[in-house]
């Protein structure tokens, strides 16, 4: 074999380790910042985007939910969610997403146009 073949051999091993190496430390990386943010007492149930730094959040602090409006500047308590509206107890919610918990909250709180149509089954969110 030709030693320029040679080298492009060892050029090109030499190049898979290291990207296996950097795939390696990316991994290991990931999960030290995830076992460093978890938290024993709080967990981001769910999560709505609602536009560029704006976000609504479903979160359980030991037994409680909390809704959770999030923005760029600030962070505030919207609503108090029962754990049977969540499905954890006999509440007899049928449709568990976050804007239907959500909706319903609202609907609570007497909040302008949220109100239920068709039975409590379906939503008029006015638009």
């Amino acid at each position: 074999m030709e030693p320029s073949l040679i080298s492009s051999f060892i050029s090109i091993f030499v190049l898979i380790l290291v990207l296996f190496a950097a795939y390696l430390a990316a991994r290991f990386a990931g999960m030290r910042i995830k076992s460093a943010i978890k938290s024993r007492h709080m967990e981001i149930v769910d999560r709505i985007i609602l536009g560029r730094d704006k976000a609504l959040l479903l979160v359980k602090v030991g037994e409680r939910s909390f809704v959770v409006g999030m923005t760029q500047q600030t962070m505030s308590t919207i609503a108090e969610i029962e754990a049977s509206e969540l499905g954890g107890g006999d509440g007899g919610t049928t449709d568990m997403s976050f804007v239907s918990i959500l909706k319903d909250s609202l609907q609570r709180m007497n909040i302008p146009g949220f109100k239920r149509k068709d039975g409590g089954s379906r939503w008029d969110d006015g638009q």
